[in-house]
């Protein structure tokens, strides 16, 4: 279900439009962003960082989920092979993002 609701690659912007929606994908993409929102609070000492390591679709809905408010229009294309997005967690939350590519 989440594959049909948010097949890949999409823009990331499509992908905070999916999440928007409700649905299996939404619901997919809010479980994601909590666990992230675990390991951050509870596993990763202060200043530290953490890895995750996703297939594609998985690191949009991610991503998308962990920054609501955020416009991605400006982040284009779905992460490709080696590529994804970094979070920035502060006070007990996800505050910004970039996405991270690979240059060629």
């Amino acid at each position: 279900m989440v594959e049909r609701e948010a097949p890949w690659p999409l823009p990331y912007f499509h992908y905070a439009e999916i999440v928007k929606q409700g649905g299996h994908a939404a619901r997919y993409a809010r479980q994601l962003a909590e666990y992230y929102a675990v390991i951050m609070a509870e596993k990763v000492p202060e200043g530290g960082s953490a890895l995750a390591v996703n297939h594609g679709g998985v690191v949009e809905l991610g991503v998308v989920a962990c920054l609501p408010a955020v416009d991605f229009t400006n982040w284009g294309d779905a992460s490709e092979f080696c590529e994804g997005a970094r979070l920035f967690w502060d006070d007990g939350r996800f505050v910004n993002g970039e996405v991270l590519r690979i240059s060629t």
